[in-house]
């Protein structure tokens, strides 16, 4: 299965926003809008939960 490599950066940018302290999501900012994604995107919120168990 290829994963395209926008979908791999997304998703570990997003693990990274969910570490740094008081990072908040809004509709007006990145990490509000991956969390979006990944809240309405199965295939992105696989990837996602992939990456940051370390199994992209």
């Amino acid at each position: 299965m290829t994963v395209p490599l926008e979908d791999v950066r997304a998703a570990a940018e997003l693990v990274a926003f969910g570490l740094r302290a008081g990072a908040r999501p809004t509709d007006a900012n990145p990490y509000g809008v991956l969390l979006e994604r990944f809240r309405s995107n199965t295939e992105f919120r696989t990837r996602s939960r992939r990456s940051r168990a370390g199994s992209a």
